[in-house]
């Protein structure tokens, strides 16, 4: 997990940190644990709708530019009951 999520769940807040990266992920704590393989923006919309969650925001970096094709960094929030 980058420094970005360990401190947003420091704050108490749930966080899936996915990074493209290996060599950070080496580096992480946690280095592995989920490891899957990239994962195309549109099926993890999908996979975020399936679980009750909604995309509120879709960036390419931390700096909050447009996504990339690559990349993203998603803010979900749980869908209102």
């Amino acid at each position: 997990m980058g420094r970005v999520a360990a401190a947003v769940a420091r704050r108490g807040h749930e966080v899936t940190a996915v990074e493209k990266d290996p060599d950070l992920v080496a580096r992480s704590p946690a280095a592995g644990a989920g490891l899957q393989p990239r994962l195309p923006v549109e099926h993890f919309q999908r996979h975020v709708t399936e679980a009750g969650l909604v995309v509120e925001h879709l960036y390419g970096t931390y700096d909050l530019e447009p996504p990339a094709a690559d990349y993203v960094v998603a803010v979900l929030r749980r869908t209102r009951a």
